[in-house]
């Protein structure tokens, strides 16, 4: 799983949702660690880590974010 961080300090990755798809999430840096992330209301909802992560990837891509875990 790729974590992509920000100019800002934000950090995004793919997380599954309690309905079992997968959307992209985001976490502020004053967020405690482990709480506060949020879902990227800009993606669509999928049916596979995979897509989701590609999704994430090309916009990461196209935002010049930087990867910070792989």
């Amino acid at each position: 799983m790729t974590v992509y961080e920000d100019r800002r300090g934000w950090r995004y990755k793919v997380m599954q949702e309690l309905s079992g798809k997968y959307c992209p999430r985001f976490h502020k840096p004053e967020s405690a660690p482990d709480v506060g992330w949020k879902c990227c209301k800009a993606f669509s909802h999928r049916d596979t880590r995979e897509e989701a992560e590609r999704d994430l990837d090309g916009w990461a891509m196209r935002k010049g974010m930087t990867v910070v875990e792989a």
